[in-house]
């Protein structure tokens, strides 16, 4: 197949996505899902080239480009102490696929790629923005967008509207927002210290909204949440919403992640408890799913290939991901 394709990927902690995608942002087959994400780098690292082994013998892979937790900046190496996969802290994602695809080439006499790699929530926040500008006439209408990554752990990311289509904030150190992991207090049958692993001190946010320590902070893990439990998650990202304080006041929530793909009623409750918390009085945000769900970091990994390429978000059609596309794949 002469087409260039992306070999795009999504790591999190308790799951992994990979798929092939044209540079339309299609998707030829179904992605791969490995479930759980192995706890030993070279055991996912192993489920990679075994993979990248069959892709490149069917399809001409020009690009790879995905994201993974606690990622150190764009370098494409993990922080020391990551949280969620404490097994993989500094190791070079990137430049474990460079190896893999290197030996790969060697078989195959194929070209080599170029690889991207960046946070998962970064490349869930892109996707995710690309999909509202692809709904709606006007960006002034839901820009700024925050978008809330709640799984096993807990991220935001807020995008805002520029000529070139919006642009994803940063923290002073050119990282990515680390608002999972301000210091943070809610309501739950056990409000007593829980460290997340990866700050210096207990009760992050991350402990209060991640599905790791939902069990010893809520008494059930998310699978198995009661009608209380999820009130109580929902007023307590309601009031992380509310209380801390974003680059630009957002517009827009999108709800992204295991935990409000998992439970229907999950947004309402939280749209229903923001008032609640709300200091200033002003126009509270419109709180919604995306469109994309499980796919926004795929979707995102894609349209970052194309950003590099030419500059400049591509169009997405969501029309014919919604039609065609909706649901990849299942939690």
């Amino acid at each position: 197949m002469n087409e260039p394709y992306v070999f795009a990927f999504d790591i999190g902690a308790t799951k992994t996505a990979v798929a092939i995608m044209d540079f339309e942002g299609r998707f030829p087959e179904r992605p791969i899902v490995i479930e759980p994400t192995p706890q030993d780098y070279q055991e996912a690292m192993g489920r990679f080239r075994i993979i990248l082994e069959g892709v490149y013998s069917s399809y001409d892979i020009k690009f790879i480009a995905g994201g993974a937790p606690a990622m150190n900046g764009s370098s494409g190496e993990f922080i020391q102490n990551p949280s969620n996969l404490p097994l993989w802290g500094g190791k070079s994602l990137k430049g474990s696929l460079e190896s893999i695809v290197r030996d790969i080439i060697r078989k195959t006499h194929g070209r080599y790629p170029l690889i991207i790699t960046k946070s998962d929530s970064y490349m869930t926040a892109a996707g995710a923005s690309m999909a509202k500008l692809a709904q709606a006439q006007d960006p002034s209408s839901f820009f700024p967008l925050l978008s809330i990554i709640q799984g096993t752990g807990t991220s935001a990311e807020e995008s805002e509207h520029t000529g070139n289509g919006f642009e994803i904030s940063t923290s002073s150190n050119g990282r990515n927002l680390a608002a999972g992991h301000s210091q943070f207090s809610g309501t739950a049958p056990r409000k007593s210290d829980i460290y997340c692993g990866h700050c210096q001190r207990p009760n992050c946010a991350e402990t209060w909204l991640g599905g790791k320590h939902m069990k010893e902070r809520y008494g059930a893990e998310p699978k198995y949440a009661t009608s209380k439990m999820k009130e109580e998650i929902a007023d307590n990202l309601a009031k992380f919403l509310a209380i801390t304080k974003w680059p630009y006041e957002p517009r827009t929530v999108l709800l992204l992640g295991g935990i409000p793909n998992r439970w229907e009623e999950y947004t309402e409750l939280v749209t229903r408890y923001f008032p609640h918390h709300q200091r200033n009085g002003g126009q509270a945000p419109k709180i919604e799913q995306s469109a994309l769900r499980n796919n926004a970091a795929l979707i995102g990994a894609w349209a970052e290939v194309k950003r590099f390429l030419e500059g400049v978000w591509p169009k997405f059609d969501l029309r014919g991901y919604i039609e065609n596309q909706a649901v990849l794949y299942k939690n």
